[in-house]
């Protein structure tokens, strides 16, 4: 026996505690992509759209931004999401590799 059940339980319990930020990023992944389609479908100002941000809390209320950066910032948050369902979805593996090790 090379592991033992203890040794899975981290695994699981950090795999359980990041949905916290999957879930947190998922949600403003979708707010983002949301806003974006009202910007494009709707006659509004990038600035209009700042505002909505902010009054979300979304946005800090630094200078306005061009729409260059806010796609960066929209592929970023993005980026984060798929490492943390990634990083998840390999403890859980992890746990499951370390209980099946010990059932041998």
């Amino acid at each position: 026996m090379l592991f033992s059940v203890s040794a899975a339980k981290p695994a699981f319990q950090e795999s359980v505690l990041l949905w916290v930020p999957v879930c947190w990023f998922a949600v403003r992944a979708r707010i983002d992509a949301f806003l974006f389609r009202i910007l494009v479908t709707a006659d509004g100002s990038l600035e209009d759209f700042d505002a909505l941000m902010t009054e979300c809390r979304l946005l800090s209320s630094d200078p306005p931004r061009s729409i260059e950066m806010r796609s960066a910032g929209s592929l970023r948050l993005l980026c984060w999401l798929v490492a943390c369902v990634v990083l998840h979805v390999g403890l859980f593996v992890l746990g499951i590799v370390i209980i099946t090790e010990y059932s041998r």
